[in-house]
């Protein structure tokens, strides 16, 4: 991806000091408000508020479909880890344009300009331009190195992308249907809240033995909307709850 290059050429080395850097406040927010984006579509719970309980899951929550849905999630809470400890080393726009500015006017920046300004002797057209690219590109690494990356390419555009491409590598790690990773994070969720809820119940015993044998039907959102789980894939899902949750939660 092509970036601007952040100098002024050739005396406004020194003399323009002070350049405006975006904003990149929020990164945080972005990586969580994406994550949420990302994986709405369009399945939703089924009409199926009576009759025998059939699989309403894509793919079926088997022991190795919900292995794999583990190491997905995983692998997307490793990849947004990654992001945020790269953020993290990231100067403020202000630390970072003081950084800048102390460079252009100190030894280096001054010594760059000099440089430049004889090296414009004798030269024009493509020279010229030549000679500019490569000042430009020795400045641009010079303060990247004393001050850090540049702020201004990290943002929020940038920080969402990240976080699809997170979405992505996970997706692709769990099923080839690209709703399927996103349908199964608001499905097992309902499912481990629902019986998080039902085990401070008096008679939770008794209905979490009658789950485990007939399966479940959970209300959705509307009326005869359900999520439904058949008996083999609550007993499946029952024994992951507690590792799975706050993988969920972490990625939402």
């Amino acid at each position: 991806m092509m970036r601007p290059t952040r100098f002024c050429i050739p005396m406004a080395l020194l003399a323009c000091a002070v350049v405006a850097a975006p904003a990149h406040a929020g990164w945080g927010d972005a990586l969580k408000s994406q994550a949420n984006k990302a994986i709405k579509h369009e399945k939703k719970p089924a009409k199926a508020d009576a009759g025998p309980i059939e699989s309403r899951i894509e793919p079926q929550a088997t022991p190795e479909n919900i292995a794999k849905f583990k190491t997905a999630l995983q692998t997307e809470m490793a990849e947004r880890e990654k992001v945020t400890k790269f953020l993290a080393t990231v100067k403020s726009p202000e630390a970072y344009q003081k950084c800048h500015n102390d460079w252009v006017l100190g030894p280096e920046g001054q010594k760059l300009g000099k440089r430049y300004a004889e090296g414009m002797d004798g030269k024009s057209g493509a020279e010229l331009q030549k000679q500019m690219e490569t000042i430009g590109k020795e400045m641009e690494q010079s303060i990247e190195k004393a001050c850090g990356p540049d702020p201004g390419h990290y943002g929020q555009g940038w920080a969402s992308q990240q976080t699809r491409e997170a979405i992505g590598k996970a997706s692709d790690q769990f099923a080839e249907d690209d709703y399927a990773y996103g349908t199964w994070k608001e499905w097992v969720l309902e499912f481990c809240k629902y019986v998080e809820a039902l085990k401070k119940q008096p008679d939770s015993a008794q209905k979490l033995a009658k789950i485990k044998d007939e399966g479940l039907r959970i209300p959705g959102s509307g009326t005869g909307i359900y999520y439904v789980y058949t008996a083999s894939e609550a007993n499946a899902l029952l024994e992951q709850c507690e590792t799975l949750v706050p993988l969920i939660q972490a990625t939402l």
